[in-house]
C-alpha cells in the first residue's frame, strides 16, 4: 500500500523516513481511511520503544507520512538469520515490547498486529513498535462486525471469528511472538491459512520447543497463560506480562548487555602511589580489630540499625496509605501511601525538561514567567514529564484523595461554597492550588459522553471525536465556576489548552 523512502529534513537536518501511499492504494477509500487513521494514532504517541512519526499531510493529492529513522532490522530478520542474540538479550527485547505495548493500551489504543514484522531492532538494541495501520481504539474500530483483521499466525481465537478485539487479544500475539522469539520457529505450523485457524481455536500452543530451548520456566508459563484460547484466562495487562518475565530472570529488570566494571587501572591515581599500601595496611587492622572483638565478646551480636523512614521529596507532600470517602456519594475506597507535587508543575521545571530531553515545547510556552503552571500540554505530554521526573501523573483516586483528605469534604478547606478560599487554601495534606488555578490532567481514561463531545470536540482543529482517547481533567480554573473535587470533566487526552496543566504523583517505598 505504500512505500518508504529514506530523506533529509532540509529545516532540521536530520535523516527521517517518508512513507508515501501509493497511487493504486490512494484511490481505495478504505486504504486511505486507514493510513490517515495510522498517522492520527501513531502521531501522538510518544515513547522510546515506539516509532516516532513526525509529520503527516497531503502533496499534490499524495498521502505522506514523516517517520523515525532506524538503522538495524526487523525483529523477523533478526529471528531468522540468528542475530536475536542471548537468551538474556530476547528477554530484554522481549520486556521492551511490553513497556511499548503497556503505553499504548493505557491510551486505549488496540495494535491488532502485534508480530515480529512490527518490531524494529536499532543497532543498539532498542526494540521499537511500528505499524499502527489496522490499530483500533477502545471506543471506535474501522472494522466491521464479523470481519477479520490482522495476520492469521499471531491472530487470537476472538479475533479469527470476527468477534470484539481488545488488549487481550494483543497479549495473545505477543504470546505467540516470545515463543517465536525464544525458539526462532512458530508454534502454528499449518500449510493454509484454514489449517492455522483451525489450529488457533482448537489445539493448545505445544510448549515442548521452549524447554529445548532452555526458556525459563517462567517464561514458559507465561506463553501458556498468554495465548490460552478464552480471553479471561490470559494476563489482562502487559505491565503484568512484564513483570513475569522480569520475575522469570531473578525479579529485576532485565539488562542485555550489563556494562563490564572498570578495571583497577583506571581508579588508580597518578601521583599518590602511597594510596594502595594505605589501604592494604588499613584493611590489615580492621580484620585484626575484627577478630579481637569477636574473641573478647563471643555473646554479642552485631545488630543492623532499624532503616530511616525516607525523607519527603522536594516540593511533594506525602498521602498516607489507606480508606477515605470517594465521590460525590461518598463510597469509601482506598488507596496505597503516595506524594504528591504540592502545586501544579511550573513553568521553570517544564523547561528543564525541555532543556534536558529536547522535547517539543508546548504551544506559546511563556518562558518569561517561571513560576506560573505550564499549560498548553496534553496527557501524553504530562506523562512524559513524569517519566523523565521519575514520577507519573496521578489517577482518579489518588487525586482526589490528596484534594479532599478522608472525610469527604466537598473543597480542599472544606465544604464551604466561597470561591475566594481557594487561592491559599490547603488540602488536608498540604497540596496548594487544588481547585480554581488551572484544571489538571488525571491518568484515567473514560468514554466521553454525547454532551462532552457537543460541548468540547468543536474546539479543536481537526475536531475531537470519541474515536480518540479521552481522560479526566479536575480542579477547575481561575476564571471557570468553582468546582468540587469529586467532579471531573471529560477531555481528549491527546489535546491541550491555555488552562489545563498538572501536576506529579510518586510512589511511597513499602514498609514505612
Amino acid at each position: 500500500m505504500s512505500k518508504v523512502y529514506k530523506a533529509v529534513d532540509t529545516l532540521l537536518g536530520r535523516t527521517v523516513a517518508i512513507k508515501i501511499l501509493t497511487e493504486s492504494a490512494a484511490s481505495d477509500e478504505g486504504t486511505k481511511a486507514r493510513f490517515i487513521r495510522e498517522a492520527q494514532l501513531a502521531g501522538n504517541i510518544i515513547h522510546e520503544n515506539i516509532i516516532r512519526v513526525y509529520d503527516f499531510g497531503d502533496e499534490g493529492g499524495q498521502l505522506f507520512m514523516v517517520m523515525e529513522f532506524l538503522e538495524g532490522e526487523d525483529l523477523a530478520d533478526a529471528i531468522k538469520e540468528g542475530r536475536a542474540g542471548s537468551m538474556s538479550e530476547r528477554l530484554s527485547t522481549a520486556v521492551q515490547i511490553t513497556r511499548a505495548m503497556e503505553h499504548i493500551h493505557s491510551l486505549g489504543i488496540v495494535h491488532r498486529d502485534l508480530k515480529p514484522q512490527n518490531v524494529y531492532i536499532t543497532k543498539d538494541n532498542v526494540a521499537k513498535l511500528m505499524d499502527f495501520g489496522i490499530a483500533k481504539t477502545d471506543q471506535t474500530s474501522m472494522t466491521k462486525a464479523g470481519y477479520t483483521l490482522g495476520t492469521p499466525s499471531y491472530m487470537a481465537p476472538e479475533q479469527v471469528l470476527g468477534k470484539q478485539v481488545n488488549h487481550v487479544s494483543d497479549i495473545y500475539a505477543f504470546g505467540i511472538l516470545l515463543f517465536e522469539l525464544i525458539t526462532g520457529t512458530k508454534p502454528l505450523a499449518g500449510d493454509s491459512v484454514e489449517r492455522v485457524f483451525w489450529q488457533i481455536l482448537n489445539e493448545p500452543v505445544d510448549l515442548a520447543p521452549l524447554k529445548t530451548a532452555t526458556a525459563p520456566a517462567g517464561v514458559i508459563d507465561l506463553v501458556r497463560r498468554c495465548t490460552e484460547k478464552e480471553p479471561a484466562a490470559r494476563p489482562q495487562s502487559f505491565s503484568e506480562v512484564r513483570r513475569q518475565i522480569e520475575a522469570a530472570v531473578g525479579g529485576g529488570t532485565v539488562i542485555a548487555k550489563p556494562a563490564p566494571a572498570p578495571p583497577v587501572s583506571t581508579v588508580k591515581k597518578a601521583g599518590v602511589p602511597w594510596i594502595w599500601p594505605a589501604a592494604a595496611a588499613l584493611v590489615v587492622l580492621l580484620v585484626a580489630g575484627g577478630l579481637f572483638l569477636m574473641r573478647s565478646r563471643p555473646t554479642e551480636v552485631a545488630k543492623a540499625p532499624p532503616p530511616k523512614a525516607p525523607s519527603t521529596p522536594a516540593n511533594m507532600v506525602e498521602v498516607p496509605a489507606g480508606p477515605f470517602l470517594f465521590g460525590e456519594k461518598k463510597e469509601s475506597r482506598e488507596t496505597g501511601a503516595f506524594y504528591i507535587d504540592r502545586g501544579e508543575v511550573t513553568n521553570a521545571e517544564y523547561a528543564q525538561f525541555l532543556k534536558a530531553t529536547s522535547y517539543a515545547a508546548p504551544p506559546d510556552f511563556p518562558a518569561d514567567k517561571p513560576t506560573l503552571p505550564v499549560t498548553n500540554v496534553s496527557l501524553v505530554d504530562a506523562r512524559e514529564f513524569a517519566r523523565w521526573a521519575n514520577k507519573r501523573v496521578p489517577s482518579e483516586l489518588e487525586w482526589e484523595k490528596a484534594a479532599r483528605g478522608t472525610d469527604g469534604r466537598k473543597y480542599p478547606w472544606g465544604d464551604q461554597d466561597d470561591p475566594k478560599l481557594a487561592s491559599d487554601a490547603k488540602s488536608p495534606y498540604g497540596a496548594m492550588h487544588m481547585a480554581k488555578n488551572v484544571w489538571e490532567l488525571v491518568d484515567q481514561r473514560i468514554t466521553p459522553s454525547a454532551e462532552a463531545l457537543r460541548r468540547v470536540a468543536k474546539r479543536f482543529t481537526p475536531n475531537a471525536t470519541a474515536d480518540e482517547p479521552w481522560c479526566q481533567i479536575r480542579g477547575g480554573a481561575s476564571l471557570s465556576p468553582l468546582v468540587p473535587v469529586y467532579e471531573y470533566s471529560a477531555f481528549p487526552a491527546l489535546r491541550h489548552r491555555s488552562d489545563l496543566g498538572f501536576r506529579c504523583v510518586r510512589d511511597q517505598p513499602k514498609g514505612f
